[in-house]
């Protein structure tokens, strides 16, 4: 069971790398930093295997630390937008002739 807990935190640590693998450096960091919460978590759910109520309770400490990594990548990828400026132009009818003689 240790061997598969560390080959599922491996598969969502190289799926969640080449997911972002052209995106822009901070989703990069975002996701990095994912993953190296997402690793202790799923270390410790390693060492509650033997206990049965243990290993939900790990079970759902791995669901939740994906689930971060999900909102990390997706709060990651916004961009801000920057509103634009109204521009008013006041055209002055400088003409310098006179007007039309009726």
């Amino acid at each position: 069971m240790e061997l598969f807990v560390n080959l599922l935190w491996l598969a969502i640590a190289i799926s969640a790398l080449v997911s972002v693998r052209n995106q822009p450096r901070r989703v990069k960091l975002a996701v990095g930093c994912a993953l190296v919460l997402l690793f202790p978590i799923v270390s410790v759910s390693d060492d509650l295997l033997p206990d049965r109520a243990m290993y939900e309770d790990a079970l759902a400490l791995v669901v939740e630390a994906v689930t971060l990594v999900v909102i990390f990548v997706t709060v990651a990828r916004i961009t801000p937008e920057h509103p634009r400026r109204a521009t008013l132009l006041a055209i002055v009818s400088a003409d310098p002739r006179s007007p039309p003689l009726s």
